[in-house]
């Protein structure tokens, strides 16, 4: 059985996958810059 890739788009739902996204080709030249987390540990005491 053959489809097109609108098809398959409509029949799986559309939705990319990370791991196709992250296969792209070129997607190594995309420098990803997130904000950096702080203040995620808190200190507890534990007397």
């Amino acid at each position: 059985m053959l489809l097109t890739i609108d098809e398959y788009k409509r029949i799986s739902g559309g939705k990319a996958k990370i791991a196709d996204l992250l296969a792209m080709p070129g997607i190594e030249d995309i420098a990803l810059q997130t904000p950096r987390l702080v203040d995620l540990a808190q200190t507890t005491d534990l007397s």
